[in-house]
């Protein structure tokens, strides 16, 4: 018997061939989906994660300028790109508007509806772990094409963040992250016109880690809701 909430979640990648206003392949295999409104139907989020442990063959693709990349487009909600992994192993460009920024793991971009906008990966550095993930706030992934008189914003550097931001605690959580806390990429206090919160705990475990969370002494979130907002 199918338990009340099972349809939430998803269990592994869907890959598809294509996505508009993009070009190349992931691995030849196409993009991958791990969330959306076909998976789930509540979902107000389109997530597409390229997140690995960098092979030698990876770092040779994009060094050559080959890898997969989106091209300017804009979209009517807001997007998100999280570059997100080892410190420093995996840069990306990104556009924003007439704006070029070139950004390192860990950064984050948020992106309005109706900027232009583009992503491209740069270097990877082979036996790292890195890459980047989109998260478009909306349940479908829809581009539409650069207008002619596009949106224009007077300063685009306040739509990044460069690098992750700890705080010691968070609500109906326990335990830490690396006795650090808990990592923060994005959120209102960082980006004013961010509609999204980020805590990413991406890593190569080690084996401490490993022992850590056999111990069952990880971090972890005590049961709780949220008003206004979805999770994911």
């Amino acid at each position: 018997m199918a338990k009340q909430y099972e349809h939430l979640i998803i269990n592994g990648i869907r890959w598809v061939d294509s996505l508009p206003d993009h070009e190349g392949s992931v691995g030849g295999k196409g993009f991958p989906i791990l969330m959306n409104g076909d998976l789930v139907p509540e979902a107000e989020a389109w997530v597409c994660p390229t997140v690995f442990q960098i092979t030698g063959r990876q770092s040779e693709i994009v060094a050559a300028g080959t890898g997969a990349k989106a091209n300017p487009h804009i979209h009517d909600a807001d997007e998100m790109y999280l570059i997100v992994g080892e410190k420093g192993a995996v840069e990306f460009c990104i556009t924003l508007g007439d704006d070029v920024y070139y950004l390192e793991s860990p950064s984050a971009v948020y992106i309005p509806a109706g900027l232009p906008h583009s992503i491209r990966p740069t270097r990877f550095d082979e036996g790292c772990y890195g890459g980047s993930c989109q998260v478009y706030l909306s349940r479908d992934y829809v581009t539409r094409p650069v207008p002619e008189h596009p949106m224009k914003l007077e300063n685009t550097e306040h739509l990044i963040v460069r690098d992750i931001q700890w705080v010691k605690s968070l609500p109906d959580h326990e335990g830490s992250v690396g006795n650090l806390g808990f990592p923060i990429l994005m959120n209102g206090d960082l980006v004013p016109e961010a509609n999204a919160w980020v805590c990413p705990t991406l890593f190569l475990a080690t084996a401490r880690q490993v022992g850590i969370v056999e111990a069952g002494t990880g971090p972890k979130a005590n049961p709780h809701t949220h008003e206004g907002m979805r999770c994911i």
